[in-house]
């Protein structure tokens, strides 16, 4: 029991770790290089041509997938971005894009890998195909205001009380 409770902290930190790292190539401490860097490594030998001795029945470690799917969620549309500015001077980078989109179409479809990263890779694809756009918003820290303003904002639905909203059935 604590060694799985120890297995699960360390897995939050990685996540955490994850969007930190793309925080700080959101802010432009860290270039596009190291992050297709960081990319590629968490890839692992997922992204290597049959012949270079990694196939997809392998199976693949899905803790360094879910942390790229994490990163991904995080810098992707700038990464993206980056690559398709930067084309003409780094036309690898957007080679990469495609070669990192390709692999998470193909761990998408991986047996050997859970449901659960295997959904996570198809909602990472989804995004992408929608501008970057998550399907549902994560709720971000609310400055002090903004919750004032919510609390606000409920005090006068009470006050209210159950106008127009009673779902009272006539006959």
């Amino acid at each position: 029991d604590e060694r799985a409770e120890k297995i699960l902290l360390a897995r939050k930190r990685y996540m955490g770790h994850m969007k930190f790292v793309g925080e700080l190539f959101g802010v432009g401490l860290l270039s596009a290089n190291i992050m297709h860097a960081c990319v590629k490594e968490l890839l692992g030998n997922a992204h290597k041509p049959k012949g270079e001795k990694a196939d997809l029945e392998e199976k693949p470690d899905e803790e360094k997938i879910q942390c790229l799917c994490t990163l991904m969620t995080t810098i992707g549309y700038k990464l993206e971005d980056a690559a398709i500015a930067n084309k003409e001077k780094k036309p690898e980078q957007e080679k990469d894009m495609k070669m990192y989109v390709s692999t998470l179409k193909k761990l998408g479809e991986n047996p050997n890998l859970s449901s659960r990263i295997r959904f996570m890779c198809k909602d990472l694809l989804e995004m992408r195909a929608k501008g970057w756009k998550a399907r549902r918003q994560q709720e971000k820290a609310k400055t002090l205001a903004e919750i004032h303003q919510d609390a606000e904002r409920e005090e006068k639905e009470k006050a209210r009380g159950g106008k127009g909203n009673s779902r009272g059935g006539g006959g």
